[in-house]
């Protein structure tokens, strides 16, 4: 854009009988953060933040900021505002950078065209055209905003309706072409007409950066790619409106380029330039190494619209496990010779009967405690659930099937939070209560994988005058419970703290 000038760091770019049309030495452009307001000084506000929430796995998700800013390629410096435009969101085109401007007179029709470098008073290319008095014309102001590649222009046998760019590059000699455009439709008067000029960037900017922290080191950054991203696009001249075809999608979209900094928590891209539709872009994420695990990740979903400016924090989190307040355990309840831990991701664990310490103690009743107050890990402090509890992990959640390492198990998500029951033997035991007898599932046919999983709670039920526990059992469609004898075993997945529903 160029701001009004005084005449004497004006550059004459066109000299006609008694009327002449200046631009200012120093041009600016703008990123719709704070928007175009044509012929007015109003601006739009920049938009809140965008947060969101992308489940990696079972283990991980990742939180999403998109925030709009005025910093990077797109505002490398402020410049006061002009009549055209606010103030926020401006920023100059550097001296020496390649621009053109293409003339339509007042019925729309091709007068010609000059191209220009920022600065410079004399054109590089074009001739020199009259301009009559009285009568509207049309300025159409290109440029890639740099100083190597001039901007491929519009057909001079098109009519300003019509006129269409065929194809600009985003790319050329392996530098990054940041395609702006404005615009300016002015009476001229006679003698010195000066115009302002603020050009638009076609494409959005955005820059990437992830936070570790929470989980830990990163080994290895991995590749990383923005799409939709084109290789060239067609721009009606008269609109601005954009084209882009299917033959210039880059299948890879653009590759980003990260960069860990010294902590080995933390990851940032430069700006670039996405050149796309308005819509929805991707973040792929291939082999990165956090912690220890190598991951592909795929951000989805993220807003851009084209002339803003965007940061995309990622910030990469363990799920919690705590539902309604409760606090579940990573994994089933496992004693082996007196050692109490939780298994690892869908491993079943140990088989207790209800209210029995080991497993062995399951085919003759011995109510001797909590298994799960045996657990010292993890914080300690851990419990049977009750069937109180059991319900509170079912409100406002949802359940769907997992399935890892040729293990199934039903999914509890709510919000961030992920709890996995993996599905169990629905067992008893087969023959006297004697430890003799074997375990069976409890259609009396050899041990496999129910359809659900099977797991104690603290409360009593009466069966017959006689005291059973509680069992509850979980599918990834259903959620319920029945008595279960209290000497055929079940698993335990361990809490603790107390229910909180909002």
């Amino acid at each position: 854009m160029l701001n009004s000038c005084k005449k004497e760091h004006s550059n004459q770019i066109h000299e006609g009988d008694a009327v002449k049309v200046i631009f200012d030495s120093k041009i600016n452009s703008f990123n719709t953060n704070s928007a175009i307001a044509t012929k007015a000084t109003t601006s739009k506000a920049v938009s809140a933040e965008n947060r969101y929430s992308v489940n990696v796995d079972d283990k991980y998700s990742i939180e999403c900021v998109l925030s709009e800013t005025s910093s990077g390629l797109m505002a490398k410096a402020q410049s006061a505002s002009t009549n055209l435009v606010a103030q926020v969101g401006r920023s100059a085109v550097e001296i020496g950078t390649l621009y053109s401007v293409t003339y339509y007179d007042k019925d729309g029709k091709y007068v010609g065209f000059n191209r220009y470098k920022v600065g410079d008073t004399t054109p590089t290319s074009g001739s020199e055209y009259k301009f009559n008095a009285g009568e509207k014309y049309t300025f159409i102001f290109q440029s890639n905003n740099t100083k190597l590649y001039t901007v491929a222009l519009p057909p001079s046998n098109e009519d300003l309706d019509k006129a269409v760019v065929g194809r600009l590059l985003t790319q050329s000699g392996g530098q990054n072409l940041d395609q702006m455009y404005t615009r300016i439709d002015k009476v001229l008067n006679y003698g010195t007409n000066y115009i302002d000029v603020l050009f638009e960037h076609l494409f959005c900017e955005i820059t990437v950066s992830l936070d570790s922290k929470n989980v830990g080191n990163i080994n290895a950054i991995g590749s990383w790619n923005a799409s939709s991203h084109y290789s060239g696009l067609s721009l009606k001249v008269s609109d601005a409106s954009l084209t882009y075809k299917g033959e210039d999608l880059i299948s890879q979209g653009y590759p980003i380029n990260m960069t860990i900094d010294g902590t080995r928590q933390y990851a940032q891209s430069s700006p670039f330039l996405l050149a796309a539709p308005d819509g929805l872009g991707n973040i792929k994420i291939s082999g990165i190494n956090v912690g220890g695990e190598v991951k592909d990740l795929t951000i989805p979903n993220v807003p851009l619209t084209r002339g803003k400016s965007y940061k995309l924090s990622l910030t990469l989190k363990k799920n919690s496990t705590v539902i309604n307040g409760l606090e579940w355990a990573p994994g089933n309840l496992s004693e082996i010779n007196g050692a109490y831990s939780f298994a690892p991701n869908l491993e079943l664990g140990t088989a207790f009967g209800w209210q029995s310490l080991k497993s062995g103690e399951a085919y003759a009743y011995n109510p001797v405690g909590d298994p799960c107050s045996k657990v010292t890990t993890n914080g300690g402090g851990w419990r049977t659930p009750s069937h109180a509890d059991f319900q509170a992990i079912s409100i406002g959640s949802t359940k769907s099937l997992v399935t890892e390492n040729g293990r199934q198990g039903v999914r509890i998500s709510n919000g961030n939070a992920v709890v996995i029951l993996p599905k169990t033997p629905d067992l008893y035991w087969n023959g006297a209560s004697t430890a003799s007898s074997t375990l069976w599932n409890r259609t009396k046919a050899p041990i496999t994988i129910s359809n659900s999983g099977f797991y104690w709670a603290s409360n009593s039920r009466s069966y017959y005058g006689v005291n059973h526990g509680t069992q509850w059992s979980f599918s990834e469609t259903s959620a319920g419970f029945d008595t279960g004898f209290r000497t055929s075993p079940s698993y335990v997945r361990c809490v603790k703290g107390t229910i909180v529903v909002n």
